[in-house]
């Protein structure tokens, strides 16, 4: 260290401490002046009349440097005159020559430069001291501040990671290197050593969608979440990313694996794990209760809440916090107070799906205790969702409703009250369109809230232009009456049948409108796109059930046509055999073919009842044997639909038993009865029907010598196809009938 590098630090330790000291200003001039004599008194007596003027110098440098410029100046003028009266030959100013008037001119000037220059000097000096000591307390409070931080960062229960991102030479990202992490991520991912390799290093196979994750934060510069798996981990994660300096990203996670075994249901409308308030979508807010005298909580106000908290509910920014829930929202349900109340005296958390009335907004999320009498919550609008849900829940009610519903006007009341519930309107409702007279006809409609039923014959051209719309097969779409511009006219008729706001759907057979389905609302509104596919979905499923129902009725008159006409050709089939029978000595065979006839007729009646489709085995079963004495037969099997072949095979066939028995078997004594059992065997494709026809209390069966028009039709079987066994036993006849379940039931 040289002498000046020693000098500088005591020099500028002596500035400090002289400012740091700032005596009065008299005190100042006293001391300088003081200083001045003591050297003026020192020249005279120590030193030669030579060197007058260079002791003064020194000694206004160090006033200077000490009191400051001023006092430095008024040295060096102090010091002037003394040294000019002690070069003075009578010791007075006026005995000076001209050369040493000049030498004191002389020096005055330069040692008043001395003495501002030291002043600057010291003010310099002085400033840079207070600068480094500035620089000291900036670099204390910034190591303070970088360990609170640290701190901060090697304690959160967040992993934390920052990382360069690796692209290939197409600008696609294709891995990550970690750079540094906190110990919570090494807690989270289970990796010890990640810090400074790459993630495909020390997690092989990791997922492209965490690479496409880093780059779109590296290229975008926004920060981007998502919940996402890590299967070399065997983890998922609640992933926050962001970008840090020099295009690295930050990452935030958290372990979701086991809320997602737990909870899985909920996982996709829920990210529990937030770092940073202001990014967060989801709404939240920090609430503190508040209580009565008693220590009940009657209600709680807004301590916080993020910027997504004022897009959910629609309100302006900053016009919450500091508020109670109940000024914020007056005639909040008691639930939003007290559930968050139990939070608190309970400390556990709770999840709800929940309506806020006043804003007509459904919200789902979690609430729970943050100590001291507060708590947080993290919420998500869900009200398309249960609007959603609500509806499909009312398309199930209206497909059974309509199901049961057996008359048109019926059916068009349960989709009117059922479409007019789930979209909160006051009127809904069905009618019959003629498209050339542009009426529509009202039988009953579906009305609440006061609305008045619309019911008869109306003329579209009283309520606007619209029906051409409808004619076009358009879908009319009313938000208000008096501002649109078909009905602004007819504005006054329509509000009084309580259609301020409507939507008509016209409902088309064979190309031309045929019925409207209408949905009105005494108020404005806008109908939403999800409004608008419900009323479509409805109208649908409403044109359907009433053209099933109304091709049932006509089915059903064409149906007892057929079987009117059916029975009259019977009866002429049976004057006609009986007049070319009529004189046949074999009698019996006349009896035979007009039995059997009368059989095949009431299969006939029975498929007709069930529009020729199907007919239960018990049906036919009891049908055919009726005429032979209900009391004689026991019938048990289970239900089994049978197609018409087999209906009417399986009529010919029993008539044909019970005929036998009559003349030859169980039924020819009075004691005689039968059994006719059937089950069903086997599974899938491969189960069969088993019938057996069991006669007990008659004569022994006998095998008969002849085979005849009967026994051809008793082994033809129950769809015409065999699989008959014949047991001729002494208890009486045992037949065993089996056929496969689906030809019986095509057939």
């Amino acid at each position: 260290m040289n002498v000046e590098s020693r000098t500088a630090p005591l020099l500028s330790r002596f500035v400090v401490w002289s400012v740091s000291k700032r005596p009065r200003q008299t005190t100042r001039y006293i001391i300088a002046s003081l200083i001045i004599l003591f050297i003026a008194v020192f020249r005279y007596a120590a030193v030669t009349s030579l060197v007058p003027w260079m002791l003064f110098m020194p000694a206004v440098m160090l006033i200077s440097l000490t009191f400051g410029p001023l006092v430095g100046v008024y040295a060096t003028f102090l010091s002037g005159v003394l040294a000019a009266v002690s070069m003075a030959p009578g010791q007075t100013l006026a005995s000076l020559t001209a050369e040493q008037w000049v030498g004191s001119g002389l020096f005055l000037i330069v040692t008043s430069g001395i003495a501002v220059t030291a002043g600057e000097l010291r003010r310099a000096l002085w400033n840079a001291r207070r600068l480094a000591d500035e620089t000291e307390r900036a670099k204390l409070a910034l190591g303070k501040s970088e360990k609170r931080y640290r701190s901060l960062f090697e304690n959160i229960d967040a992993g934390f990671c920052i990382s360069e991102v690796k692209f290939d030479q197409d600008g696609r990202p294709v891995d990550h290197r970690v750079e540094e992490a906190n110990p919570a991520f090494e807690r989270h991912t289970g990796l010890a050593d990640a810090v400074g390799r790459y993630a495909s290093e020390v997690a092989p196979g990791i997922e492209q969608h965490w690479h496409d994750a880093y780059g779109t934060v590296a290229r975008t510069g926004k920060a981007f979440r998502f919940e996402g798996e890590a299967k070399p981990l065997g983890r998922w994660y609640d992933a926050h990313l962001f970008p840090v300096p020099d295009g690295k990203v930050g990452m935030l996670i958290a372990d979701t694996t086991k809320r997602r075994e737990a909870e899985e249901a909920l996982a996709r409308s829920e990210e529990k794990w937030r770092s940073l308030f202001k990014t967060l979508r989801e709404g939240f807010i920090l609430g503190k209760v508040i209580r009565d005298a008693d220590g009940r909580i009657v209600d709680w106000c807004y301590e916080e809440v993020n910027d997504a908290w004022y897009s959910l509910v629609g309100m302006a920014s900053g016009a919450v916090v500091g508020k109670t829930i109940r000024e914020v929202f007056p005639g909040i349900e008691d639930d939003w107070v007290m559930d968050f109340a139990r939070v608190v005296d309970t400390g556990e958390p709770i999840r709800f799906t929940r309506q806020v009335g006043s804003l007509d907004r459904w919200y789902e999320g979690v609430a729970q205790p943050s100590g001291h009498d507060r708590f947080t919550v993290i919420f998500v609008e869900v009200t398309d969702r249960i609007q959603r849900e609500r509806r499909q829940a009312a398309l199930v009610d209206l497909n059974d409703r309509l199901a049961d519903e057996v008359t048109v006007s019926g059916i068009a009341l349960s989709a009117g009250e059922i479409l007019g519930r789930a979209l909160g309107v006051e009127l809904a409702g069905y009618g019959d369109v003629d498209p050339d007279a542009g009426t529509v006809t009202v039988d009953r409609d579906w009305t609440t809230g006061g609305a008045r039923p619309v019911g008869g014959t109306f003329n579209f051209r009283d309520f606007g232009s619209h029906v051409d719309d409808l004619k076009r097969g358009e879908t009319v779409v009313v938000r208000d009456c008096r501002t649109d511009d078909r009905t602004r006219r007819h504005a006054a008729a329509l509000e009084a049948a309580g259609a301020r706001a409507f939507v008509n759907v016209p409902i088309f057979e064979r190309g031309t409108v045929a019925a409207l389905l209408y949905v009105c609302t005494s108020v404005p509104r806008g109908w939403s796109g999800e409004d608008l596919r419900f009323i479509h979905d409805v109208a649908h499923r409403l044109r359907l059930a009433v053209g099933r129902r109304r091709a049932e009725q006509q089915q059903h008159i064409l149906n007892e046509e057929l079987s009117h006409r059916l029975k009259n050709t019977l009866s002429v089939v049976q004057a006609i055999a009986m007049q070319t029978l009529g004189r046949s000595e074999d009698r019996t065979a006349v009896l035979e073919f007009e039995s059997r006839l009368s059989a095949l007729s009431k299969a006939h009646d029975l498929l007709l009842r069930q529009n020729w489709s199907a007919a239960d085995l018990h049906d036919v079963a009891a049908s055919v044997l009726g005429s032979f004495g209900s009391d004689r037969f026991h019938l048990s099997g289970p239900q089994s639909p049978a197609g018409p072949r087999a209906t009417l095979s399986l009529s010919l066939l029993l008539h044909e038993l019970a005929t036998n028995a009559v003349k030859y078997g169980a039924l020819s004594v009075p004691e005689g009865s039968v059994d006719l059992n059937w089950s069903i065997r086997g599974d899938g494709e491969n189960r069969l029907l088993h019938m057996a026809w069991t006669e007990r209390g008659g004569p022994a069966a006998v095998e008969p010598t002849r085979k005849g028009f009967g026994s051809r039709l008793i082994r033809m079987g129950l769809i015409g196809a065999g699989g008959v066994e014949l047991h001729y036993r002494r208890e009486g006849l045992a037949v065993e009938m089996t056929a496969p379940l689906h030809q019986l039931q095509q057939a």
